[in-house]
């Protein structure tokens, strides 16, 4: 038997008040040598009907943004990307190059406490880095194009 979930319409779930317990930055040395810092950011929770059948806790949805930021020995003059790129396939091939982490130097779970008494636990995973050649954010920096999903647990507060 499938039981598929479908959230009900946007505008219509309840959003819940939270307090940022903990947002960490995430840190990764690439395999070219550049340090990524990677942040998830909570904006709102919205609160889901359903409970978690395993667990009988209460589901929510977080709306969120991610931050990236660079560090790396390479520095160029600034070329930032064609405002027409919304997507990684506007890129052609031979531009961008897939990059491995080699190293997690800091990789935490950020912690939110949200009304009615539940801490909500998140932790983004990367999947796939890509590093777009020849341009450079406006600090000279090489410009990657990062692609995560998230981890989440919820627990009740003690």
């Amino acid at each position: 038997m499938s039981h598929e979930f479908r959230f009900p319409p946007l505008h219509m779930l309840p959003e819940i008040e939270f307090k940022v317990n903990k947002e960490t930055w995430n840190i990764y040395q690439l395999e070219d040598d550049s340090i990524l810092l990677f942040k998830l950011v909570a904006v709102k929770f919205f609160k889901i009907s359903d409970s978690d059948p395993v667990t009988g806790l209460p589901n929510f949805l977080l709306v969120h943004t991610n931050i990236t930021s660079v560090r790396s020995k390479t520095r160029e003059k600034p070329k930032p990307l064609p405002a027409n790129i919304n997507r990684l396939t506007d890129i052609p091939d031979n531009m961008r190059k897939e990059v491995k982490i080699v190293k997690v130097i800091n990789e935490d779970w950020n912690s939110y406490t949200l009304e009615g008494g539940f801490i909500y636990e998140v932790k983004p995973v990367i999947t796939m880095i890509y590093r777009i050649e020849g341009y450079y954010d406006r600090f000279g920096y090489p410009i990657y194009w990062v692609f995560s999903q998230n981890v989440s647990r919820i627990k009740k507060q003690v």
